[in-house]
């Protein structure tokens, strides 16, 4: 009998090392490949600020809007007198071919000393001149597109005191 248990021992082991054997002739190996792209990075370029020119205010108030062409329209008692209106513009820079979302904060302050008007209803127009809200989505067709134009309101308050009105809106940009 002990002759049997060392019998049926051994076989076992045989066995368990026949099938460590086994496995490693039926291994198999497949190569797969490894890829990146890295992009340009994006740049945006401010090349015009968004100015609504001179006005004056009566007592009462009122808006005056710059659109992508530099046409203004005035409300309330607000007239503007000329000067410099344009829309603000910038270039992207990216990877060609590359989808770019461009978006501006809804609303920014401008002062003179210790007084301040809100510029809001900022919208983006496209190169094309056409109307596309914020935020916008860009395919860029070469490696640097200009073009790209920024409009607004702004609110000239009820006695709003005379000066020189400046500040800054946040435009981004980013691959999406």
């Amino acid at each position: 009998m002990k002759n049997s248990i060392r019998k049926v021992a051994l076989s076992s082991a045989t066995v368990i090392a026949a099938g460590a054997l086994g496995s490693a002739a039926n291994a198999a190996t497949a190569s797969v490949a490894i890829q990146a792209i890295v992009l340009d990075p994006v740049q945006i370029t401010a090349n015009n600020s968004l100015n609504f020119g001179s006005v004056t205010e009566s007592g009462a108030g009122g808006t005056i809007i710059v659109d992508n062409g530099g046409f203004n329209s005035v409300t309330g008692g607000v007239t503007s007198i000329g000067g410099t209106i344009q829309p603000g513009t910038f270039t992207l820079k990216g990877s060609t071919g590359r989808n770019i979302q461009v978006d501006v904060a809804n609303v920014a302050t401008i002062s003179s000393g210790v007084n301040t008007m809100t510029v809001n209803a900022l919208v983006l127009y496209n190169p094309a001149g056409t109307i596309t809200g914020d935020p916008i989505t860009v395919t860029l067709g070469a490696a640097t597109v200009a073009g790209f134009e920024l409009g607004g309101t702004l609110n000239v308050g009820a006695g709003q005191a005379a000066g020189t009105y400046t500040g800054n809106v946040a435009v981004t940009a980013a691959y999406n």
